[in-house]
């Protein structure tokens, strides 16, 4: 959890320390502002936080991620960590349980929004592929999938294969997910190469100055989730 005192108390030991070292965290909790200020203070320029988003839909989220956030709290993130000098990569995953090719479409197109609109932040996608112990492969007719890999020799022969997944979804084939994960990745180049030349976008964190963001361009208005506060 990014907000333990644990992670707190080590950032300020390795800051008093004046330890000149880079970090790579991956976040499977959103952090506090106060964790994005002492990150930031601690580790030099090559610093990134990384997150996991899966998809951009919040009910298709809500039904594979344990540790549930919405896409408009990811983004309001990615706002502060811009303006803490903080690199951030957000990896999405194609093939998920109950996904349809609309919940892709809405993924593309956040992924060509964020590659637009943010300069420090780096995008992925992947295809999923199943875990021994994942639920979905310990119970797949639950998950709503189809698994090929049950025993130790099943994940020894699929890995010799270019590529491997393990399972076929309901809705499309795993090389359909293949396919749509290359989709995604497209759309990041669209979304670069449409982000205009020259503009630095930088973002507000609560109680910034206008001061302080005066010399570089606001960012666009916070996007809606498509399911309300999670209960």
């Amino acid at each position: 959890i990014p907000d333990s005192s644990y992670f707190l108390d080590l950032f300020d030991r390795i800051h008093a320390e004046g330890l000149k070292i880079s970090m790579m965290h991956e976040c499977l909790h959103l952090p506090s502002e106060e964790f994005l200020k002492r990150f930031a203070r601690t580790f030099g320029p090559r610093k990134r936080l990384d997150f996991v988003l899966l998809t951009a839909s919040d009910a298709l989220r809500l039904r594979n991620k344990d540790n549930y956030f919405s896409r408009a709290d990811l983004v309001r993130t990615l706002e502060a960590t811009g303006y803490y000098g903080i690199s951030s990569d957000v990896c999405f995953l194609t093939g998920l349980p109950f996904e349809e090719e609309e919940h892709v479409e809405q993924t593309l197109r956040f992924i060509e929004e964020l590659g637009q609109r943010f300069d420090h932040v780096s995008l992925n996608a992947e295809v999923l592929a199943i875990e021994p112990l994942a639920p979905m492969n310990v119970d797949p007719e639950a998950w709503g999938v189809r698994s090929h890999a049950r025993t130790f020799m099943d994940y020894y022969a699929g890995h010799a294969a270019p590529s491997f997944y393990g399972f076929t979804p309901a809705a499309f084939s795993a090389e359909r997910a293949h396919q749509l994960a290359e989709a995604h990745m497209e759309a990041l180049r669209v979304g670069r190469a449409a982000r205009p030349k020259g503009v630095a976008i930088t973002c507000r964190t609560p109680g910034a100055s206008e001061a302080t963001v005066a010399r570089s361009e606001p960012c666009k208005g916070a996007i809606r989730d498509d399911v309300g506060e999670r209960r």
